[in-house]
């Protein structure tokens, strides 16, 4: 039985736009990517090696949805794989796929800063590696239970994204 307590969703630690990498907190410190079709406009979460210039690694927020977005394509979000559900002890595929406004319990999203900085839906599931296999290309899905373990560790990096500055202002003559 899904539990309509208000939930808190704590202050995003970007503010709306700004473009940013999700990491993980264990060795390698690899980025989360969205990667295969799975058909239904649905694309397999995974993590990868950092690779910077791919856009598929991009991201940012929107506090009205409460949702985590792909930078390269706005109207897709991090959610639960279509016909998931909340049942307790039942882990589903982490996915991202078109935003629906009459599915957004499988699509809100709280970032936990603090000690953990875990990633939550509205199920109280936490993002988190797949069996904790810290490697190129490992899947990612929503776990059952929190257990608060590397695998379910994440960080904001946006440091990475930077485009040199223009020398010039636009619109003068060189």
């Amino acid at each position: 039985m899904l539990d309509t307590t208000k939930l808190h969703y704590p202050a995003y630690p970007l503010k709306d736009g700004v473009i940013f990498q999700i990491k993980t907190r264990g060795e390698g410190n690899r980025a989360l990517i969205w990667d295969d079709h799975l058909g239904s406009h649905q694309y397999r979460l995974r993590i990868i090696n950092n690779d910077p210039e791919n856009g598929r690694q991009w991201w940012v927020f929107n506090r009205r949805t409460k949702t985590i977005r792909c930078h390269q394509d706005r109207n897709k979000v991090i959610a639960v794989i279509m016909g998931g559900t909340f049942n307790d002890g039942q882990s589903n595929q982490a996915v991202v796929r078109n935003y629906l406004k009459a599915d957004s319990q499988f699509q809100h999203i709280r970032f936990l800063g603090g000690q953990f900085q875990n990633i939550k839906n509205d199920g109280e599931k936490c993002l988190e590696v797949a069996g904790a296999y810290n490697a190129h290309n490992a899947n990612v899905q929503w776990a059952a239970a929190c257990s608060n373990g590397w695998h379910q560790q994440w960080y904001i990096d946006k440091h990475a994204y930077g485009k040199p500055r223009f020398p010039l202002a636009d619109g003068v003559k060189f």
